[in-house]
């Protein structure tokens, strides 16, 4: 997750008092100067910042990105759940607070902790290419926490074995109510780095940054999601490393795992049902990706107004593609529930045979459910569940 950063765009969503404890802070104690002749009391902020020494000023920007990343509703809600769970009255506290900048920044100065836990949380949980298996083992939380150095340790031999970096790994584990996650970051290969110091020196050097894998671990249910920009070859060993390693289970990972059944939407009889108890404005089929299913050539059809499945069956009829040759591998689906402009609007890409968008802020689990609903989702087990497990 990186939501877009601009330095003035941010400081003028920001209450003054807010920003002074926030400049405070960082032991930066020099008054903020009066804007001049017709200027606005941001644009006199931020010049105030660029008078500072480069390291002072990096300092400032550096955190109000941190704060940045979770200014929105789906990261006031993870501050929201991850306060609950330290049983502090955060939404008592935003009461008075005036947008989720202001919310973000006032978490970020007095409840650093909970606002760290939240970054991890979000960021997870907003991950666009997340696989999904389900049948796993299921083990209680506690005993699955306390496997991150195993699971580094073994990531650390893969990547080194297959292709020579990975030297290095760690792994943070987190629990969230009902799910575990694991970040794992093994040693990327050694790349070189061109960048102004924070003492403004220009310079060229060397780094060796980390990948990033991610495991989000459901023992209720024995559901595993995984993401990490890798190949499906990748993405099916460190599976087995989670399974081994993790859960203690050697069974064999199956080569695919049907999670959704985007057929259904080329039906003539297929149509978005939708509970009127979500007030849910509009569901529209935006866009398909099919493969002929008699050989190799596949379609983007995509169409401006997304109205049902209506104006997408409709476009297949014009160019042609009948239902019944073509299967679907990827398809996009808007919804619009409550709220203006572009809050409340869901864009939800599937893409077979088990990767989707969708994260866990409240109208992306309302858009899981619907999922469901519409017969889209298909969440049978490929190799038996074993029972609960308390021990490994």
């Amino acid at each position: 997750m990186s939501r877009s950063f601009r330095l003035k765009s941010f400081l003028r969503c920001l209450e003054k008092n807010l920003f002074v404890k926030y400049l405070e802070s960082l032991s930066i104690v020099k008054p903020l100067p009066q804007p001049k002749k017709d200027e606005d009391e941001w644009d006199c902020w931020e010049r105030f910042i660029g008078s500072l020494g480069p390291e002072e000023a990096n300092r400032i920007e550096s955190g109000l990105q941190d704060v940045n990343e979770l200014s929105d509703d789906g990261g006031i809600a993870a501050l929201l759940e991850l306060a609950e769970i330290e049983r502090i009255r955060l939404q008592n506290d935003f009461e008075g607070i005036e947008n989720e900048y202001n919310k973000a920044l006032f978490c970020y100065l007095n409840y650093r902790e909970v606002f760290e836990s939240a970054s991890i949380l979000y960021h997870v949980s907003d991950l666009k290419t997340k696989s999904e298996r389900t049948g796993f083992k299921k083990v209680v939380a506690s005993l699955v926490q306390k496997h991150g150095e195993s699971l580094a340790k073994a990531l650390s031999e893969y990547f080194l074995s297959k292709d020579g970096r990975g030297r290095r790994c760690h792994v943070d584990v987190y629990k969230y109510e009902e799910r575990v996650c694991f970040v794992a970051y093994p040693e990327d290969y050694l790349k070189s780095d061109i960048r102004f110091n924070d003492k403004g020196k220009f310079e060229r050097s060397k780094r060796r940054s980390c990948l990033e894998i991610v495991y989000v671990y459901y023992p209720g249910e024995g559901r595993l999601q995984l993401s990490g920009g890798i190949g499906y070859k990748k993405e099916k060993e460190l599976l087995k490393i989670f399974n081994e390693v993790v859960l203690g289970d050697d069974s064999p990972i199956d080569d695919s795992q049907k999670i959704y059944d985007l057929d259904k939407l080329l039906g003539e009889d297929f149509t978005f049902v939708i509970d009127s108890e979500d007030e849910v404005e509009h569901a529209g089929l935006k866009q398909l990706r099919v493969r002929y299913k008699r050989g190799r050539d596949k379609f983007t059809l995509e169409v401006a107004e997304a109205d049902g499945v209506t104006t997408m069956h409709e476009a297949m009829k014009y160019r042609n593609i009948n239902a019944e040759n073509f299967t679907v591998l990827q398809a996009t689906i808007h919804m619009k529930f409550p709220g203006k402009g572009k809050r409340g609007s869901v864009t939800i890409i599937l893409s077979m045979p088990n990767k989707c968008n969708l994260n866990e802020s409240t109208n992306h689990q309302k858009a899981k459910k619907y999922l469901k609903l519409w017969g889209l989702e298909n969440r049978l087990d490929i190799k038996k569940t074993p029972q609960v497990s308390s021990s490994l």
